[in-house]
């Protein structure tokens, strides 16, 4: 818990320290974002036509994988593409904990679309939306644990909170569309079109909720002296195993 903490009352904000960020790596964070929610959404159309339970579990569990990575991958490319006049490292278990809340949490929402019966209720759309919305939350603050540097962080509750709202309201509207594509929008514009647009609106709340969730946390100096284990990656393996997963 020492690596999540909000913030105390009596903590001088200006004391922060100032961190940058490269808007390329911001760019493509996004862009990966989008690329694996189409990629999950085309492989969930699979389940719907399949014909045998193992045909379906297969795109199952690959929509699933290419959901949750991508998440997890955005993830880690938006944290380096941030930048602090401090040595940061990755813890590795945490690193590679960080992926399962995503993972989980794409597999129990695209399990949903193996009939489109299990689409039609308000309340299993937004069961769904908290699923993903938890899930894409979860990780990221998971991901964040992972990070060690000679300093201390601090969460804003306000913002922290908001992270989690913009995740779950923006993956609300996502399958909303993706639901609306596969009952009638095919007699309005051509399903792929709308799968695309839902595509947006999804990798658009992956990316919302992390960049909020990174304006929430304040980096302030050490008051102690921290201890870096051994069990850590630098940012240029953490690059190098990221572009792996891709």
């Amino acid at each position: 818990m020492k690596h999540f903490m909000f913030l105390e009352a009596d903590r001088a904000l200006n004391t922060a320290i100032q961190g940058e960020y490269n808007f390329f790596l911001i760019i493509l964070s996004v862009l990966v974002a989008i690329t694996a929610t189409y990629t999950s959404f085309l492989l969930s159309e699979r389940i719907q036509t399949c014909e045998k339970k193992s045909f379906c579990i297969a795109w199952l569990l690959a929509g699933a994988v290419s959901l949750g990575t991508g998440i997890w991958s955005m993830h880690f490319i938006g944290m380096l593409a941030f930048s602090l006049p401090l040595t940061v490292q990755y813890d590795v278990l945490t690193t590679i904990i960080s992926i399962v809340p995503a993972l989980l949490a794409s597999l129990v929402v695209l399990k949903t679309d193996v009939t489109k019966k299990s689409n039609n209720s308000i309340l299993k759309l937004i069961l769904r939306s908290v699923l993903m919305g938890g899930g894409i939350g979860l990780m990221h603050y998971i991901g964040m644990a992972a990070m060690r540097l000679d300093g201390e962080m601090r969460y804003d509750p306000g913002l922290f909170s908001l992270s989690i709202v913009v995740a779950v309201v923006l993956a609300m509207l996502s399958l909303r569309i993706k639901q609306w594509a596969e009952e009638v929008g095919s007699h309005i514009i051509p399903q792929n079109q709308a799968i695309i647009v839902a595509s947006i609106v999804m990798g658009t709340a992956i990316s919302g909720m992390h960049y909020t969730g990174m304006a929430a946390v304040y980096y302030f100096p050490a008051s102690i002296a921290h201890i870096i284990t051994k069990s850590i990656w630098d940012p240029d393996v953490m690059a190098l195993f990221i572009a792996l997963v891709m």
